[in-house]
């Protein structure tokens, strides 16, 4: 619960609401922490790693997680990776191509890139 708590942005996360990203690690509850623009193409994305740590169903754990987080974990993907190429674009104050930007966060075509990005940059 906690887990989910944070990816939320809640008070009761491990950063208590300080950021809903995954930068942290909690050797308590056996949580590594990851860089933020990997954590899209970590199999967990799909459930997988996550059910198996479980050991509980994929459809499961996708019943769960979208119960808490209102996301399913593939808009989960696309949120984590349209925040990420966010962060690119302003680092590089907009000095960058949009179609690398889609290379660099995983999108094997511009044309997914930009329909996920208009969906979820004012997120």
């Amino acid at each position: 619960e906690r887990l989910f708590m944070q990816f939320q942005g809640k008070e009761n996360g491990y950063t208590k609401g300080h950021d809903r990203s995954f930068h942290f690690g909690s050797k308590a509850d056996h949580i590594v922490g990851m860089i933020s623009h990997l954590g899209p193409q970590l199999g967990i994305a799909d459930g997988i790693a996550l059910a198996n740590k479980l050991d509980i169903s994929v459809s499961h754990v996708r019943l769960i997680f979208k119960y808490y987080s209102n996301f399913t974990l593939s808009e989960l993907k696309h949120y984590l990776r349209i925040n990420d190429a966010i962060k690119i674009i302003k680092n590089n104050k907009g000095d960058i191509l949009l179609k690398k930007v889609s290379t660099i966060v995983g999108y094997k075509t511009y044309s997914s890139f930009y329909r996920e990005y208009n969906k979820y940059k004012d997120l």
